[in-house]
């Protein structure tokens, strides 16, 4: 009896899901006449599972399945508890116009090449809809415990100047300007608006709040706001500089010696001869033809071109196509900045030299230092001033070393965030990829889906090749990389 009992607690188990809402039978090359009702409600009981009719009827269904044979080793539905419900976070949805108008679409979305960023509003006017919070529903686990479930992630609210209409659902401007949508909140923001271009006319706008162009901005002017600047028509070659984003409706056609900048994103349908600086993602829907972009995000191209100039995406870039037939030479950076390496080389000059000097005094002082008693006043002085000076030049090497960790720090990706050049359609001849110290030169065409990072193969860190339809890694040929510094240092800031 004692054996029949050991082969029966070794056959049949009970198990609980992760989340402890089901409970399962396994019974695996159990003797069916070994697998009774009795014994598994049992176990149950004895890991505090209550056995209600529907378990029962479960319970049976097993030993009927275990004596007709037609018990398999796959786990057997024994307890059913409630899952949870997780809530669904407010979404806000832009009203549909009656002339077709497109409405812009959250930041950091899938841009449609054809849809305006540009959506105004006067005051009184409804926005859109608001779909309320759907709060989380709790479930229950199979021992009878409440089983909490997950809050949204995201739930849209409502920002500056927008009230819900007495329905709870219409969002309504309280006044005039232009609609901010994130992915966390719908605000609108009161504009300084140009009616037509920033010209003579105008001349140069410094504005504390966002500006609206609803032109273009001419040859030699300036644009200068503390928040946003949206422009409906064009940039041409004039100095720009955002507090925050930058949206452009046409392109940038500006020489490149007059810089675009933004402490945000950059939105623009293409850029010619620019020369660009982002703080956030730079998105460019058509093409960028010899053009200086700095991105302290991402750069977007996903549909379009990046035709010779160089380019830095300090946190990755996905672009269709790099290069061109001609083989037109085309630089893009991705990661650590390479300019930080030219100053951190400079700074790893500069602390030899003072720690060589400071070794130097030391070497002269120490003599001296072991027969201070037989020197004169003089000596002594003379010695002591020597060695403080060598602790000074030992306190600027330590003050050299934190700063060329802290520039490090500072101009590389997030941490634990692995930065790569993902392409869609092809890389031309002439192209060269620089991923931190590193580069490497394309000298042919390559086609098709991939991305291009930095990886560790065979204990050797590489710039590889990742080919997204297959999966394979190829180590691509490498040098290092130094930059020829033509870079405006205010470009670096």
């Amino acid at each position: 009896m004692a054996a029949h009992a050991a082969t029966l607690e070794r056959s049949i188990r009970l198990t609980v899901s992760k989340d402890q809402v089901r409970a399962y039978l396994l019974a695996g090359d159990a003797n069916p006449e070994t697998v009774t009702r009795e014994l598994i409600e049992t176990k149950l009981k004895e890991m505090g599972i209550a056995v209600s009719p529907e378990v029962a009827e479960r319970i049976d269904k097993a030993v009927a399945a275990a004596k007709a044979g037609e018990l398999t080793p796959e786990p057997l539905l024994l307890v059913e508890g409630r899952d949870p419900k997780p809530g669904v976070g407010a979404v806000f949805s832009y009203l549909e116009k009656e002339d077709g108008e497109n409405t812009p679409t959250p930041e950091n979305e899938t841009v449609d090449l054809y849809q305006s960023r540009i959506l105004l509003v006067a005051e009184g006017e409804t926005i859109g809809q608001l779909a309320p919070e759907v709060p989380a529903e709790y479930g229950m686990d199979v021992f009878g415990k409440p089983v909490p479930g997950d809050q949204p992630l995201q739930s849209m609210q409502l920002g500056e100047n927008v009230k819900l209409a007495d329905d709870g659902r219409a969002v309504i401007a309280t006044t005039t300007g232009k609609v901010h949508l994130t992915r966390e909140y719908v605000s609108v923001v009161p504009v300084v608006e140009v009616p037509g271009d920033v010209d003579f006319e105008t001349g140069n706008i410094e504005a504390p709040i966002d500006v609206l162009v609803n032109g273009t901005i001419r040859e030699g002017f300036q644009v200068d706001s503390k928040k946003s600047i949206t422009v409906r028509g064009a940039i041409e070659a004039a100095k720009i500089k955002a507090g925050t984003e930058l949206k452009v409706n046409g392109g940038i056609v500006s020489r490149s010696e007059y810089l675009v900048s933004a402490g945000g994103e950059v939105f623009t349908k293409f850029c010619n001869d620019a020369h660009i600086q982002a703080g956030g993602d730079l998105t460019i829907t058509r093409e960028s033809l010899g053009s200086r972009l700095y991105v302290n995000g991402c750069l977007h191209i996903p549909r379009g071109a990046l035709i010779g100039g160089r380019a830095y995406a300090r946190q990755g870039a996905e672009i269709k196509e790099i290069g061109n037939a001609a083989n037109v030479k085309t630089e893009v950076a991705i990661g650590v900045d390479p300019e930080v390496y030219v100053d951190t080389r400079r700074i790893d000059e500069l602390i030899k030299k003072k720690r060589d000097a400071a070794a130097k005094i030391r070497e002269k002082v120490q003599p001296l230092m072991a027969m201070l008693k037989r020197l004169t006043p003089q000596q002594r002085e003379k010695a002591t001033e020597l060695m403080y000076e060598a602790d000074n030049l030992d306190a600027e090497v330590e003050n050299l070393e934190k700063q060329k960790t802290q520039m490090l720090i500072d101009k590389s990706p997030p941490p634990g965030q692995e930065v790569a050049l993902e392409v869609h359609s092809i890389i031309f001849p002439g192209v060269k990829v620089v991923i931190g110290d590193r580069a490497t030169q394309f000298h042919k065409e390559r086609r098709g889906h991939f991305r291009i990072s930095r990886r560790v193969l065979k204990r050797v860190e590489e710039i590889v090749l990742v080919d997204m339809a297959s999966g394979s890694v190829t180590p691509l040929p490498s040098f290092e990389y130094i930059p020829e510094s033509d870079t405006p240092a205010e470009t670096r800031k």
